[in-house]
């Protein structure tokens, strides 16, 4: 199921947003602090549903907090303690007893998604629910509200209890968030046994191949810990991952996410990080094909104007592409995107628009 529109309120920068027209591959650009990762963390957001341990690991990305207290009972009924105040716009939970913030994310798509994280302070206790809603003919329970299982203490001073981020579940099963700060060596070893169980290990080397062709495959350790228990095939020789660059990590963790998350979303922050603008039309054939087939939404951002040719290289050369991506142009200034789609990326290119 493709979202068509997205709607932000009140989340981070943003106080309303909207993005119309989505495509099936969407890259945002903008200058920096504009707001791009925001949109990904609202996407991530809107997909989580029933995961609140989603809300902590954005907040550990971002370093918003160093700890949390974990309570003690089932999955579903877990306690946690944390601070969530900079998830909404201005930073700032109201201080009165009475009065609470909302953040709101709804989504337009064939079934109509829309899901409301609400913070109130009552009783001396300020608590962050997150609930979703469907529109009437969804999956769901026909338009009513869904309260998810957990509840969130917004309160200081912390207590000193590490974060478990196994036992909180805190990442979403198919819409996988891809960036230079989440790189969890072990999680990628456990996306790559489903991969394997579902044959689609070659989605994976159509990316590793986008560095060399003559990569093979790739090899995972049984205890795969670190890139060092990651070996790249050659056919002469198996080369460790750790001796290899950010380009061709970068593409392994791509193309294991997008394998993934199949009828799902991938959100990937800079999605062009280490790799040479020479493989920029290659990676985007990759990705767009993979898309289509595997049925994935993809969101990504970029600050490379290199990284705007060759996803119009890329469409240049396939014209079946022309649908499937569209750019957005992320301005917290304005409460909208400007969408450029794939017909408009060689004139964007070809006059050096400034999009970014």
């Amino acid at each position: 199921m493709l979202l068509n529109d997205l709607t932000i309120e009140n989340f981070r920068s943003f106080e309303k947003y909207k993005l119309d027209k989505l495509a099936r591959v969407n890259l945002l650009v903008g200058d920096n602090n504009c707001g791009k990762t925001s949109v990904l963390e609202a996407l991530r957001l809107l997909v989580a549903r029933d995961k609140i341990g989603t809300i902590l690991h954005m907040l550990e990305l971002r370093e918003d907090f160093d700890h949390v207290s974990v309570g003690t009972g089932t999955p579903e009924t877990y306690e946690v303690r944390f601070d969530g105040s900079s998830l909404f716009h201005q930073g700032m939970i109201a201080e009165s007893f009475d009065d609470f913030r909302t953040i709101k994310l709804s989504a337009n798509a064939k079934k109509k998604l829309q899901m409301v994280v609400q913070v109130q302070q009552s009783s001396n206790q300020p608590t962050a629910e997150m609930v979703t809603r469907s529109s009437p003919g969804s999956e769901e329970e026909r338009g009513e509200s869904i309260t998810m299982h957990a509840r969130g203490l917004l309160a200081r001073p912390w207590e000193r209890w590490p974060i478990e981020w196994k036992s909180m579940n805190n990442d979403v099963r198919g819409a996988y968030f891809l960036s230079a700060f989440n790189r969890s060596t072990e999680q990628l070893a456990a996306m790559w046994e489903k991969v394997i169980e579902d044959k689609r290990e070659s989605h994976v080397l159509s990316a590793l191949q986008v560095i060399n062709e003559a990569y093979l495959g790739v090899i995972f350790s049984p205890r795969t810990e670190t890139l060092r228990d990651i070996h790249i095939d050659i056919g002469s020789e198996r080369i460790s991952m750790s001796l290899l660059g950010n380009g061709i990590e970068l593409m392994l963790r791509a193309g294991i996410a997008l394998a993934s998350s199949k009828s799902s979303f991938l959100l990937i922050d800079e999605i062009d990080t280490g790799l040479h603008y020479s493989r920029l039309a290659d990676m985007w054939k990759m990705v767009i094909t993979a898309a289509k087939n595997l049925d994935v939404q993809v969101f990504a951002t970029t600050h490379s104007l290199d990284c705007i040719r060759g996803l119009s290289e890329a469409v240049r050369n396939d014209e079946s592409f022309t649908e499937e991506v569209a750019v957005f142009r992320i301005d917290r200034r304005t409460d909208h995107a400007i969408r450029f789609g794939g017909e408009e990326l060689e004139i964007i290119v070809e006059n050096e628009i400034e999009v970014r």
